[in-house]
């Protein structure tokens, strides 16, 4: 019997020794567990903080976006801002070239005018020089010539 129980102290010891080593690979797995624990932790953490940068570039990419919206509405404001100040420059160019054309033709008007008050000026300046003996005769038939004409027309 004492065989059997020094038997039996043996094995309880080798049983405690195995769970003494299933307690250190159990209190190894749950360090080992720890670990990744903090380390999906830690990964957990920089996910977050990517998709808040990646949230806060979404806000900046919106913006810009609005921004260059904005800008294109205000280009296009321009462009129409400059066509229509064009074709007031064109409406102003057309006028000004009718208002060139009517001064061009006022002025050969004038011109015209101009040389038939001076021919007109000659032509009396020449009736009242003496040139001979034909004028002089030509001024006494139409002197008679007029008396003639009042003498029968009343």
């Amino acid at each position: 019997m004492l065989l059997y129980a020094t038997v039996m102290l043996l094995y309880a010891t080798v049983m405690l020794l195995y769970a003494t080593v299933m307690l250190l690979y159990a209190t190894v797995m749950l360090l080992y567990a720890t670990v990744m624990l903090l380390y999906a932790t830690v990964m957990l953490l920089y996910a977050t903080v990517m998709l808040l940068y990646a949230t806060v570039m979404l806000l900046y990419a919106t913006v810009m976006l609005l921004y260059a919206t904005v800008m294109l509405l205000y280009a296009t404001v321009m462009l129409l801002y400059a066509t229509v100040m064009l074709l007031y420059a064109t409406v102003m160019l057309l006028y000004a070239t009718v208002m060139l054309l009517y001064a061009t033709v006022m002025l050969l008007y004038a011109t015209v005018m101009l040389f038939k008050l001076q021919f007109l000026n000659l032509h009396q300046r020449l009736e009242n020089v003496y040139i001979g003996p034909q004028y002089a005769l030509n001024k006494i038939f139409w002197w008679k010539y007029c008396r003639q004409k009042t003498k029968y027309s009343s």
